[in-house]
């Protein structure tokens, strides 16, 4: 069912944007959605903080107390959706047919590797000419994911997010994170996120 939530969580410091501290979820808890609250004043008006981060699979994705600045939020969820909007029914390639989701994710960051970063392990992966596949498919929402490698691509007709963290991967551990999301299902957390913060800085 898709919900709207808002989940209390006191703080002692004073919002940006005016209203009470509170988390707002935008989206399918247990497939994707948007995490909000405000975050913390700063000393010029040309930054507006918040505690944004996406949600996967009832995670959330990154430190749950960074911050990031608003406009950087919106400028990438909006990349998100309208990079999505622009491939769909076409968002996969078919290298990626027969692979794993590791294997998958690592194709994809290779394209935009070094010959010196190429993990050996999946030396058995093409070298792309370009990083079409790294522009296309991964996924980052301001400092939020910096910590995180997350792709995104079609299969069986639905969006597919496959996450690690960074750590993890540098480790050789096996991922398991993955999580199906209908299209419409996306375009509504991020419209509606949109909106919402559209409302609220209108007000101020």
């Amino acid at each position: 069912m898709w919900v709207t939530t808002k989940i209390a969580k006191p703080s002692s410091k004073p919002s940006t944007l005016g209203e009470i501290d509170t988390m707002r979820i935008f989206g399918y808890n247990d497939t994707f959605a948007i995490s909000y609250r405000p975050g913390p004043t700063w000393n010029t008006e040309s930054h507006v903080l918040i505690y944004c981060h996406l949600m996967l699979k009832g995670t959330i994705i990154g430190e749950s107390e960074e911050f990031d600045v608003l406009g950087t939020c919106v400028g990438d969820l909006e990349r998100l959706r309208d990079k999505i909007q622009k491939y769909e029914g076409h968002f996969r390639d078919i290298l990626f047919d027969g692979l794993t989701d590791d294997e998958v994710m690592e194709l994809i960051y290779k394209s935009n590797q070094l010959e010196s970063e190429y993990n050996p392990v999946f030396s058995h992966l093409p070298v792309m000419k370009t990083n079409e596949l790294w522009y296309k498919h991964t996924v980052t929402l301001a400092e939020s994911t910096d910590s995180y490698n997350i792709v995104v691509f079609e299969e069986g007709g639905k969006l597919k997010f496959v996450w690690q963290k960074w750590k993890d991967r540098k480790r050789g551990l096996k991922n398991e994170n993955n999580v199906f999301v209908e299209y419409d299902d996306l375009y509504a957390a991020i419209n509606e996120f949109l909106l919402y913060i559209k409302t609220i800085t209108l007000k101020t």
